[in-house]
């Protein structure tokens, strides 16, 4: 199942959410989550709007 992606405010980095879904469901997401970023350590919340799926390697998709 394809990885939810977002931006490091703190970075800039593409980091990953922590969470998988497919692309038809992210857009179906209202509420910000919150994880812990890997690219700079600190708590951050994202919303569908700010997230995109990994779809291959390279090649993504911008949310819905």
């Amino acid at each position: 199942m394809p990885r939810i992606l977002t931006t490091c405010p703190n970075t800039g980095a593409l980091v990953s959410t922590g969470q998988r879904t497919p692309e038809l469901k992210l857009a179906a997401m209202t509420l910000p989550h919150a994880f812990r970023c890997s690219a700079c350590g600190q708590p951050h919340s994202w919303t569908a709007a700010q997230a995109i799926v990994e779809t291959a390697p390279s090649r993504l998709l911008p949310a819905a």
